[in-house]
């Protein structure tokens, strides 16, 4: 699965490969598409987004994304 930024954001990422699970701001621009195993909704209007490489997009405002096939 792949979801689709459709504005520019700065995300919250937390690398739970690393071992401390520490997290880090990426800045996602309008347009580009991340692929991702599973989008994970956390409350009303957040979602957690797994990634393939392993990384997780924290507390990802849904109305910042779109899913795609």
């Amino acid at each position: 699965m792949k979801i689709r930024f459709i504005k520019d954001v700065t995300v919250d990422v937390m690398d739970p490969n690393s071992g401390d699970n520490d997290t880090y701001d990426r800045l996602m621009r309008s347009g580009v598409s991340v692929d991702c195993v599973e989008v994970l909704p956390i409350s009303r209007g957040f979602s957690n987004v797994y990634l393939d490489s392993g990384e997780v997009l924290i507390d990802l405002r849904n109305d910042y994304f779109t899913k795609e096939s």
